[in-house]
């Protein structure tokens, strides 16, 4: 999504909408409004590293050991 919307928009503002896109997308997994917005800084983070890196895969990574992580620790059941 992020490549798409960088060929129509600036990537600032392309970086802006998938991060609360991320954030809101948990919504509606369960997560309450509050964290998933919360977790627009995460999605800030994941495509500054897709940019950076010219790669999804290592925002994949570091998706999946924040969540490894939160099951962990009992934040995900």
């Amino acid at each position: 999504m992020l490549s798409s919307l960088k060929r129509s928009v600036s990537t600032l503002y392309a970086v802006l909408i998938t991060s609360v896109g991320f954030g809101l997308l948990h919504i509606s997994i369960g997560i309450p409004v509050i964290m998933s917005i919360l977790f627009s800084f995460g999605g800030l983070f994941y495509a500054i590293v897709v940019i950076k890196s010219r790669s999804i895969y290592p925002s994949i990574v570091f998706h999946m050991l924040i969540n490894l992580g939160m099951v962990f620790n009992g934040w995900i059941v």
